[in-house]
């Protein structure tokens, strides 16, 4: 007779399969994320398919000339009675020759981040400090 009516091989098999299922849980993504290979371009790993999509066709406007000084990922710290408060990190910034002015762009998805208290309170911390407009982009 086995302790706890178990045999030991049924005991380790349990074991082995709960532990696969807790390691795949804890690898999930709240959002779902595409392969590592569909969101690469030009070597560079995006968060999301959208923003490679926009990556590519920012690349494409560079090269026609409408925009210059294409920056992926730019950080703006925000201080408050000068103490750090919070960093925001758009996802691209550009000079806009047809605007006449530097653009500073947030990919999202509809009913993700954007709607996150975080994301909007860090956004707006970062609009007020900088003087910037963050534009959200929906591809």
């Amino acid at each position: 007779m086995y302790a706890f009516g178990v045999s030991p091989e049924r005991v380790m098999t349990i074991s082995v399969t709960d532990a696969i299922r807790a390691a795949s849980r804890a690898r999930r993504s709240r959002f779902q994320v595409a392969p590592k290979v569909e969101r690469t371009l030009d070597g560079i790993t995006f968060a999301s398919k959208k923003e490679a999509t926009r990556y590519a066709t920012l690349k494409l406007l560079e090269r026609a000339g409408k925009i210059s000084d294409l920056k992926l990922q730019p950080r703006f710290p925000v201080e408050i009675n000068g103490r750090p408060f919070t960093t925001y990190t758009a996802d691209f910034q550009f000079y806009d020759r047809e605007l006449g002015r530097t653009v500073v762009e947030d990919v999202k998805s509809l009913g993700g981040t954007s709607k996150d208290a975080s994301f909007r309170l860090r956004k707006r911390a970062a609009e007020l400090s900088h003087g910037i407009v963050v534009t959200e982009v929906y591809e």
